[in-house]
């Protein structure tokens, strides 16, 4: 569990994976917003479809309780496949993401350390 700097709110870490039609999607943005207010955690998934919550430039992670979750789509292109794992890829606004702009998806953070996988539809 991190704490914000300067007295900020409680954190908990928050990492795993995005996929889109169960295909890992790479370098896609996902925010998770509080749904009491409050600052989002946002983080880009790297090259395997994982991302790990990031709350301010010096702080990690998302505030404990209920969370509304969207997706974006980031320039990229459709890879066919991720060599390293064998599985298929998503890339970009050509991978489907467009098609769940705007799609929330309601999770909850706990504290502590969180695995939250993140599935479109």
């Amino acid at each position: 569990m991190l704490v914000g700097c300067g007295g900020g709110p409680e954190l908990s870490d928050v990492e795993r994976v995005v996929t889109i039609n169960g295909k890992l999607a790479a370098n896609v943005e996902i925010t998770f917003q509080p749904t009491s207010g409050g600052r989002a955690s946002v983080q880009m998934t790297d090259e395997a479809g994982e991302y790990e919550l990031i709350y301010s430039p010096s702080a990690g992670g998302a505030i404990p309780g209920p969370h509304m979750v969207m997706i974006a789509a980031v320039d990229g292109v459709l890879a066919p496949e991720d060599t390293s794992t064998g599985s298929e890829m998503l890339e970009g606004p050509d991978s489907g993401v467009s098609e769940f702009a705007g799609v929330q998806k309601n999770v909850t953070v706990e504290s502590g350390s969180n695995t939250i996988d993140v599935s479109f539809p």
